[in-house]
């Protein structure tokens, strides 16, 4: 492992500076593994809760509650999986901000002058008859 910092200390990054990088795809890993865990579990376990079933209404229950777990499973692991890369990120920009940000918006519109428009009638539009 030493070789592994001596790599990033090479490029001029420091391994603290890489910590958050690191957790990061640590967690993902993490997260990735265990879904593949539950969903092998849930596909293993499958047959022999069908056998268990005794009419078509009892199968199509089944199926159905094994699909409503696997959309459960795929959501809870992608909102944790965001959770993770959010972190990386917001991390990343508080340790890259050195100068403050300003903000800013881009898009401008001149703002009416008050003067001009209260000052001044409008004057009907004439109109000719054919």
């Amino acid at each position: 492992m030493p070789d592994f910092f001596a790599a990033w200390r090479g490029m001029g990054v420091s391994p603290q500076a890489a910590e958050p990088v690191l957790k990061s795809a640590a967690r993902c890993n993490l997260e990735l593994m265990s879904l593949a865990g539950r969903r092998t579990r849930a596909y293993l376990e499958w047959p022999a809760t069908l056998t268990r079933c005794r009419s078509p209404q009892d199968l199509a229950g089944e199926q159905m509650r094994f699909w409503q777990m696997a959309a459960q499973d795929y959501a809870d692991s992608g909102r944790s999986l965001m959770q993770a890369w959010n972190a990386l990120l917001t991390s990343g920009l508080r340790a890259g901000s050195d100068v403050d940000a300003v903000e800013r918006d881009y898009i401008t519109f001149a703002e009416p002058r008050a003067d001009a428009a209260a000052t001044q009638p409008r004057k009907p539009a004439s109109r000719r008859a054919a």
